[in-house]
């Protein structure tokens, strides 16, 4: 992979990284593919804190930042410990030298309160801040007592206030102790919002946001992607995930002995295409027995769909793969929707912004359906091996009429026939060529 240069960051990223140097406690509100992970770690490179502590969630904690990291020549330097896994495993990786501590958003409470380790952070970021949005949370009441005597707090979300605008006080508690929102949730509730009559809902007063945001301005920075993207009208983000250590293992005997056996199953491949099949099946996270049964085998594809979901304001078009990926799909998100039933009504309603998540398979969906007027994101869940439907796939909201750029997502697991198979489709090579030479 071609190393980048800090030349080659956009004016918008710049902007973040003077943000944050420039105020201590600050939050970057910044949908996705904006590159805030970046700016974060160009920040942190110029500011050069001893100690640097990021909380973000499980896939992201083991994946993101410390390959982020990687692809680009200022920030090879910066060390990583990655604070995951049984206490013992986190403990160890607590008294790394590292620079930066990456850890689990749910191990927060543990890291306050029973961690035997308590290292010395001059820095915490946020990944994904919005996750903190309950005052009530053992989650934000351990970053609260771990803010309490943090020099630099800097909290990243697209979605800072996914539900309303209540969602932001505990979010800017955590980097001005309620200076700016009152330093009580009542306090808050009682200037700007009408209480229901069961106590559980609140209705933002008229004035709210103007005074909220007005309020805030000085240490947040809010950007929206279709309008500070310097760069061409699509944009690529590629989402790797870890797969289980047993499905590492399946893969890799499959791979190496073209036989393996899950929960008594014996499964065998008998050439190359039935090799690659497999491996893109196990890559979703579950493999088809002989029987067309099928065996699950981790969830990693699944909690990075959760994540982009949560960090996105617009409806998705989600690409699967397996009759087996729309099931995990529709298990886990069952808002979801298909283009399987009154297909009509289904893209008039998703052209009128009425579908959150539209789940199609790219032969479905490949050719002919205008599907641009109902939102600019596209999340690729198990990649198609065929060049044309991939363009035409992809063009099913990239076409004229799109008012914004459309940000293509692809979740990929690592150390599999994923990477290959994107490569290849990406430079329009022979997709199954390309595929089966990887796999030798």
């Amino acid at each position: 992979m071609k190393t980048l240069t800090r030349s080659q960051m956009h004016g918008y990223q710049a902007t973040s990284v003077d943000k944050i140097k420039s105020t201590h406690k600050c939050a970057l509100f910044q949908q996705c593919g904006l590159g805030k992970t970046v700016s974060a770690l160009t920040a942190i490179a110029d500011i050069n804190p001893q100690r640097v502590l990021i909380v973000a969630p499980l896939r992201v904690a083991k994946t993101v930042w410390h390959n982020e990291a990687l692809k680009w020549e200022h920030l090879q330097h910066l060390t990583f410990s990655i604070c995951v896994g049984t206490p013992a495993q986190r403990l160890t990786a607590l008294k790394s030298n590292a620079q930066i501590h990456v850890i689990n958003i749910d191990c927060l409470s543990w890291l306050v309160k029973d961690s035997a380790v308590k290292p010395k952070y001059e820095m915490i970021v946020f990944d994904e801040f919005s996750l903190l949005k309950s005052h009530s949370s053992q989650r934000f009441k351990a970053a609260k007592a771990l803010c309490k005597n943090i020099e630099r707090v800097v909290g990243l979300t697209g979605s800072p206030a996914a539900n309303s605008i209540h969602d932001l006080w505990s979010q800017l508690f955590l980097l001005d102790s309620g200076e700016r929102l009152f330093k009580t949730v009542s306090a808050f509730r009682l200037q700007w919002f009408d209480v229901g009559y069961n106590q559980y809902t609140f209705k933002p007063k008229p004035a709210a946001m103007n005074e909220i945001t007005a309020k805030i301005d000085d240490i947040c920075l809010s950007m929206k992607a279709d309008d500070y993207l310097d760069m061409p009208a699509i944009v690529h983000n590629e989402i790797l995930v870890e797969m289980s250590l047993p499905a590492q293992e399946i893969y890799k005997e499959i791979r190496k002995e073209l036989i393996v056996e899950v929960d008594k199953e014996t499964i065998a491949v008998a050439n190359a295409a039935v090799l690659v099949g497999k491996c893109i099946q196990i890559a979703n996270g579950f493999l088809y027995d002989e029987n067309k049964n099928t065996l699950v085998l981790h969830q990693a594809k699944g909690d990075a769909l959760e994540s982009i979901i949560s960090e996105t304001n617009s409806p998705i078009l989600l690409f699967y793969t397996f009759k087996a990926d729309l099931q995990t799909i529709k298990q886990r998100f069952p808002q979801v929707q298909t283009l399987q039933d009154n297909s009509e009504q289904k893209v008039k309603d998703w052209n009128e912004g009425k579908i959150p998540l539209l789940a199609c398979h790219p032969a479905s969906a490949g050719h002919g359906l205008n599907l641009q007027q109902g939102g600019n994101v596209i999340v690729w869940y198990g990649l198609t091996h065929s060049l044309e439907l991939f363009e035409q796939a992809n063009a099913r909201i990239h076409r004229q009429g799109q008012t914004k750029t459309v940000i293509i997502h692809y979740i990929l697991a690592e150390n599999t026939i994923d990477s290959a198979v994107l490569a290849a489709l990406r430079n329009k090579e022979k997709v199954q060529d390309a595929v089966f030479n990887s796999l030798k």
